[in-house]
């Protein structure tokens, strides 16, 4: 059996929805789609934004007067035998609304608070659609790395049957020992239990990334497409570092915090003022029609909401101790972050020439040595795993060089993706 069935054996083999198995007999699904699909169908991204309309809501709310009351109030009642008097003229009627002023500046601190809540929590949807858009990004480019790793070594796999193949027929014809072919099965042996690792993470890495789809589904890892080139920002690393720090969505959430315990702080002091109470209304007493006009002012006597403020003064400093923790902790991951890429992005543009290239060059050789006869069989197996390997490495470096220019684009970026 040939390389290229033994692959497509291996995929039938998987526990993934039907579908075509060759990538040239599928429609492509590039990573474009799959993080469109992710942005569109996302539960997260339906939460956040559900928390962001709650938020505006509690905005609304906060700008709100607080309401008046009304009172309706009779006295003098004559009960007698008959029953209650209602004709009685000495009965007084009282209509009172009463409405309360706030001042000390309450409503502009409250409504201040539920604006940075409300900019917060948009904060919040933004980093959960970067995380959604880096976690699509980690799955696809995990899905093709396991398509190909089993691609290989079911490829090798097919390349070491022909050796048994032909080591037996030497053994048969006496012109081998048996302990070489022996050397060859083991190998064989040990190809199969790659495979069927590298099977297992196929469907694992398939799974991840459905459950990331779930209108669509499971994809056919046959239709997906490496990804082109991916170059990391241009630029001086600490400036760039600065950049995304300030463009930085928990960056933005942690300012927002902070804004909203400063104006929580205030509105504490501000409730250290009472606030007056203001009725008028109306009265008639003894058949006289008159006016009712009054002010309340609760006494500050034993609680004057010190300790509230004290605890809001609290927040406030621990809300500015996080956004300074928070700005020098993603300043200092971007640098290492933007210096990686770039040193990922040379190595893999190298990797073919120092890897992959050498690998073959040394299997090659191997297995004409092999065919004249000449060739150790231990050096021959070490070629042939060398050079999967190198592939298999080359191929990693490649991928996770693009996974981190992608995540250095996506921190210097105003979007949701690079």
């Amino acid at each position: 059996m040939d390389a290229r069935r033994l692959f497509v054996l291996g995929l039938l083999l998987l526990p993934l929805p039907p579908g075509r198995l060759l990538a040239e007999e599928c429609a492509p699904l590039p990573l474009a789609e799959v993080l469109a699909r992710v942005r569109a169908a996302s539960p997260q991204l339906l939460a956040a934004r559900a928390r962001s309309a709650a938020a505006a809501s509690g905005l609304r709310q906060a700008r709100r007067l607080p309401n008046p009351s009304l009172q309706l109030q009779g006295e003098n009642w004559t009960v007698n035998r008959s029953g209650i008097s209602t004709t009685d003229p000495d009965i007084d009627f009282y209509a009172l609304v009463s409405q309360p002023l706030e001042i000390g500046g309450k409503r502009s601190a409250r409504t201040a608070a539920a604006a940075a809540e409300m900019e917060g929590a948009r904060a919040v949807g933004r980093q959960t659609a970067r995380e959604l858009t880096l976690q699509a990004v980690r799955s696809y480019l995990a899905v093709l790395r396991a398509r190909e790793s089993m691609r290989w070594l079911s490829e090798q796999r097919g390349g070491l049957q022909n050796l048994v193949d032909a080591m037996r027929r030497r053994v048969e014809e006496g012109h081998a020992a048996e302990a070489d072919l022996m050397k060859l099965q083991t190998e064989a042996a040990h190809l199969d239990t790659q495979i069927g690792q590298a099977r297992l993470d196929l469907a694992r890495d398939v799974a991840a990334l459905g459950a990331l789809l779930p209108e669509s589904g499971a994809p056919d890892p046959a239709c997906l497409r490496e990804p082109g080139v991916l170059a990391p920002p241009a630029g001086d690393a600490d400036e760039l570092a600065r950049i995304a720090v300030a463009r930085h969505p928990e960056t933005r959430s942690a300012h927002e915090r902070l804004a909203r315990a400063r104006s929580l702080l205030r509105l504490e002091q501000a409730r250290r003022v009472p606030d007056p109470n203001v009725t008028v209304g109306y009265k008639r007493t003894a058949g006289a029609d008159t006016m009712v006009a009054g002010i309340s002012v609760p006494l500050p006597l034993f609680d004057r909401n010190t300790d509230n403020v004290a605890r809001a003064a609290a927040e406030e400093r621990a809300a500015a101790l996080d956004v300074e923790v928070l700005t020098r902790q993603l300043a200092a991951e971007a640098v290492a972050l933007f210096v990686a890429a770039r040193e990922l992005v040379e190595r893999a543009q190298r990797a073919d020439a120092e890897l992959r290239r050498p690998a073959e060059v040394v299997r090659n050789a191997a297995r004409s040595a092999f065919r004249e006869g000449s060739a150790d069989v231990l050096r021959l197996v070490d070629a042939e795993r060398v050079y999967t390997e190198m592939r298999r490495e080359a191929l990693a470096l490649q991928l996770e060089a693009y996974t981190r220019s992608f995540e250095a684009q996506l921190l210097v970026s105003e979007e949701d993706t690079p």
